[in-house]
């Protein structure tokens, strides 16, 4: 007889075969959770949202979110840094360095350098994508899975936030600044999955006290402070959070991508960082029912 065990029974479990005995048995903390007869023909290992690494945890949003960095190996773990639509690390961050950068197109006015890919659309504010008065630019603001680091480096259905899931965040979690997460020494914001209306998009800095009703044992993510690198150097860590998201920064000139920045003083989803910069990735998946 075929058997097959799901992977959500496998999910974060021990899995021990005994061939003497043709049992075979799945343990979790402790637990055994299931066991057989005979041993299974064949068993599938998938994750939350498929690909790798990375539990999703929901937080009441319209996405769950990663409990790590892209890179990570657990919640307060920084990560890689990566330039924005870029999907590998380096050495160095620039405009020199970056991937779609071209020094020799004259696309800006004035300027001796042209981004090649992702720009605003044509008549938006101070749109300056024009050459000999033809408008030259892509009109793409999302990044396509291929530039995507969460989706090319994980796979499966994760993928970078969008800016407004970045402000979905800020404005329906509980959100606690904390300089010594989880007994670790590393410090960030605490995203709680708000447990009443009124909890929601409250920030609690150094100076507040967080409601006794919240706990590390409540459903929550872990944003440290991670810093970014600008050329050779990272700068930031401990003091400064930047988080790329995938939406390209649409207010000003091109070269800038949208994402979450905090500090101890605030925490705000729409900022613009120039796209050269590394910095962190926090993927996220879709929900499923």
């Amino acid at each position: 007889m075929n058997k097959h065990l799901s992977s959500a029974l496998l999910l974060g479990a021990c899995v021990m075969a005994s061939v003497a005995n043709a049992q075979f048995y799945v343990v979790k903390d402790g637990k055994l959770l299931f066991s057989t007869e005979s041993t299974p023909d064949y068993i599938t290992f998938e994750l939350p949202c498929g690909g790798v690494v990375g539990d999703a945890v929901d937080l009441g949003l319209s996405v769950k979110w990663s409990s790590v960095n892209v890179g990570a190996s657990s919640p307060e773990d920084n990560g890689n840094y990566y330039a924005w639509g870029e999907t590998e690390t380096k050495d160095a961050y620039s405009w020199a360095t970056y991937k779609f950068m071209d020094h020799e197109i004259d696309k800006y006015k004035d300027k001796k350098f042209g981004i090649t890919k992702y720009t605003r659309a044509d008549n938006q504010y101070s749109c300056i994508w024009y050459q000999s008065g033809v408008f030259v630019g892509d009109g793409k603001t999302t990044l396509e899975s291929a530039d995507d680091a969460a989706a090319a480096n994980w796979g499966g259905e994760w993928r970078m936030p969008t800016e407004a899931e970045w402000d979905e965040l800020c404005n329906n979690c509980y959100i606690v600044l904390t300089s010594d997460y989880n007994s670790t020494g590393k410090a960030g914001y605490i995203i709680y999955k708000a447990k009443d209306e009124a909890d929601k998009g409250q920030l609690v800095k150094s100076d507040n006290t967080p409601l006794a009703t919240y706990s590390l044992a409540d459903t929550h993510i872990f944003l440290p402070f991670a810093g970014s690198r600008d050329g050779k150097k990272l700068g930031g860590v401990g003091t400064n959070g930047f988080y790329w998201s995938s939406s390209l920064y649409v207010y000003q000139e091109s070269w800038f991508g949208s994402r979450l920045n905090f500090t101890t003083d605030y925490f705000e989803a729409l900022t613009q960082g120039e796209r050269r910069f590394g910095q962190p990735v926090r993927p996220v998946c879709p929900k499923t029912e």
